[in-house]
């Protein structure tokens, strides 16, 4: 199967209320206090920026949003040091079973995802309410069941997520860097071969 084959007859309909968010998140502790702090600064001096200049290009600003994830993607990939918890299969199946359950109960369409082994990358549409309140539904129900399997406490996920709105002609690019993140982090040789990858299976891929 080829990911570059996604028919466009299968993109989501994009209207103002349909906004189809690409959303990024970690385990806690996944990086270094360092890194982390860095990044963090990084995203809040972008933040900044908006607010004091909201003339600023907004070609610009979907640029640095795409790269900061793209960064920040390659770190976590490269990490040697912290939790690897979503690698463990009875953890990544929660995860997956607990995005779906969510496009069953909420307002949502689930496009794909790519569960990693210390943090989630996710593309889906939301059809209406609030992007805060579907990651919180996520991370609350996923955090107290994998604290269980862990037999631990404390915080499972990081609690800021990043996230990018992803046009209608960037559909396809960002469901093949998604889906391919286990390829270019050489966990695999295939996408398919993942068990943490998911498409949606009505999605026409040959």
């Amino acid at each position: 199967m080829e990911l570059n084959s996604f028919y466009r007859r299968n993109l989501p309909h994009f209207t103002p209320e349909n906004v189809v968010y690409f959303v990024t998140t970690r385990l806690a502790g996944s990086l270094p206090a360092s890194v982390a702090n860095k990044f963090r600064q990084e995203h809040l001096e972008a933040e900044s920026l908006k607010r004091r200049d909201p003339n600023l290009n907004p070609e610009m600003l979907r640029y640095l949003s795409k790269q900061f994830i793209a960064k920040l993607d390659k770190v976590l990939d490269q990490c040697a040091s912290g939790p690897k918890w979503l690698s463990q299969s009875e953890i990544c199946s929660l995860v997956r079973n607990e995005i779906l359950r969510l496009e069953q109960e909420e307002s949502i369409d689930v496009w794909c995802f790519s569960i990693m082994p210390n943090h989630l990358h996710m593309l889906f549409t939301l059809r209406e309410g609030e992007l805060s309140r579907i990651m919180q539904l996520l991370k609350g129900r996923t955090s107290f069941e994998a604290n269980k399997i862990l037999q631990r406490k404390g915080a499972f996920w990081q609690h800021e997520s990043y996230d990018h709105v992803v046009r209608q002609n960037e559909y396809e690019r960002v469901i093949r860097y998604i889906l391919l993140n286990p390829v270019n982090a050489a966990l695999v040789d295939n996408w398919t071969n993942w068990p943490g990858n998911y498409l949606r299976p009505d999605s026409t891929v040959m």
